[in-house]
């Protein structure tokens, strides 16, 4: 069975004081794209990250998230002096200005913007790349057990819209040979109604060229084996493992040109209805196909 193209994932991993939260979703789209955000000092990471997100995902949009508690190995709080400097001096000369007191507290300074900072030794330690492969991996498996039982039940459903397609065309296909018989009746009833009461005499051979001819225009039967041959293909593509959605959505393609020729051809109110209903559920398979992967 195909997978969905639509899933999230999550995981999470600690490492001492570092805690690893990654979190996958995938969306829609026609081709494959990898959009990544990690922090600043993972990003010679990237490449890696995204071919593990390749090995699981071959078409639509990935979007990973990876967001970092704690602090890792390698990075010590600095303190910025000659800013908790100037913070104190704009404190007092509020103070002196506004005749308020000047009562700023250390534990108020170091929550200021830029006092205290994580300062990074620039290298990813051995252990913490450990954590993040193993968070990413974990937000994969689980976004592939997503995409995979989304992925059954829309073929499930896609099953059901072609069984309904399937016996549309089955239907038609019953009453279409009794058109030619029905517009030689019309043919004949309407040419004596028009003819009563004069001379003119029909010549039989002519009537029965302008029916073989309008017999053939309204013959459906092709497309109706094509429509039959794309409907199998569709169940077969369906059943197979890997990315099938491109060639379903061929196939539904091509379904749709056959019923629009079936429409065309047509000229029985019976056989309207049911190509109506048949182009409905060949539009709700198209639907539900840009969903697979």
């Amino acid at each position: 069975m195909p997978n969905s193209m639509t899933g999230f994932g999550r995981a999470e991993v600690s490492a001492g004081a570092l805690c690893v939260t990654v979190e996958a979703r995938t969306v829609n789209n026609r081709y494959f794209s990898v959009k990544l955000r990690l922090p600043p000092r993972l990003m010679r990471l990237e490449a890696r990250f995204e071919e593990e997100v390749r090995r699981v995902v071959a078409r639509g949009t990935a979007e990973v998230y990876v967001r970092l508690r704690g602090t890792p190995a390698g990075e010590a709080p600095a303190v910025d002096v000659a800013l908790a400097a100037g913070y104190v001096a704009a404190v007092r000369k509020l103070a002196q200005a506004t005749g308020l007191p000047a009562d700023l507290r250390l534990e108020t300074l170091v929550a200021l913007p830029g006092v205290v900072a994580l300062e990074e030794n620039g290298e990813v330690g051995a252990a913490e790349v450990a954590a993040l492969s193993a968070a990413l991996k974990g937000a994969l498996r689980d976004l592939a057990r997503g995409r995979r039982e989304e992925g059954e039940r829309l073929a499930r459903e896609l099953l059901l819209l072609l069984a309904r397609a399937e016996q549309g065309a089955r239907a038609i296909a019953r009453r279409a040979p009794a058109i030619p018989a029905q517009h030689r009746r019309k043919l004949r009833q309407r040419l004596a109604g028009l003819l009563a009461g004069t001379r003119v005499a029909l010549d039989p051979g002519w009537l029965e060229r302008e029916i073989a001819l309008l017999a053939d225009r309204c013959d459906v039967a092709e497309e109706l084996a094509r429509l039959q041959s794309h409907f199998s293909g569709f169940r077969t593509t369906l059943g197979k493992k890997g990315p099938v959605g491109r060639s379903l959505d061929f196939l539904v393609q091509e379904m749709g040109r056959e019923a629009n020729t079936i429409g065309a051809k047509n000229q029985d109110a019976s056989i309207g209805r049911r190509v109506i209903e048949l182009k409905t559920c060949i539009e709700r398979l198209r639907e539900q196909v840009q969903n697979l992967e």
